[in-house]
């Protein structure tokens, strides 16, 4: 007990917050130059792992498990879609950044962001493309970033 703050509870609330000054600079890389830094993700994935051992939410296997499991999958999805239609549809930063999501909040927390950030993308572009604004990438690792932070804060 610190100050009448359970020390579990203190460790969730620092692992939100840098969760969202993580996301802060995600946001700004993504946005500015359609980039998210290796070091933002390769810190997050194993910042995330370790708040889940020393609070137990998510627990440890579910943290370890969907943040390994997304990588594959969403690794997978973009390299067919790259061999099929010979362009990239998902970039490798938005790729670990997921992951790093999913090693941060679980199999939970990483659906409802992927969810969340899926439908403001989809009014994003649904926006652009009624004011006849014409783009050719739609940086997603914004759409995770905001949809995390929903998260963050909401959890």
């Amino acid at each position: 007990m610190i100050g009448g703050i359970d020390s579990s509870v203190l460790l969730i609330y620092i692992r939100n917050i840098v969760f969202i000054i993580c996301a802060i600079f995600v946001i700004y890389n993504d946005f500015k130059y359609y980039i998210i830094p290796d070091y933002i993700t390769f810190t997050l994935f194993p910042l995330g792992i370790m708040f889940s051992y020393f609070t137990g939410n998510p627990y440890l296997i579910s943290s370890v498990l969907t943040g390994l499991i997304s990588f594959l999958f969403f690794f997978l999805i973009a390299y067919v879609y790259e061999k099929k239609y010979k362009e990239i549809g998902l970039g490798g930063g938005d790729i670990k950044y997921i992951a790093s999501i999913g090693a941060f909040w679980g199999f939970d927390g990483l659906v409802i962001i992927l969810l969340l950030s899926s439908f403001l993308a989809l009014i994003c572009y649904l926006g652009l493309y009624f004011l006849k604004k014409r783009v050719q990438y739609l940086p997603y690792g914004v759409f995770l970033a905001l949809a995390g932070c929903g998260w963050a804060i909401l959890h």
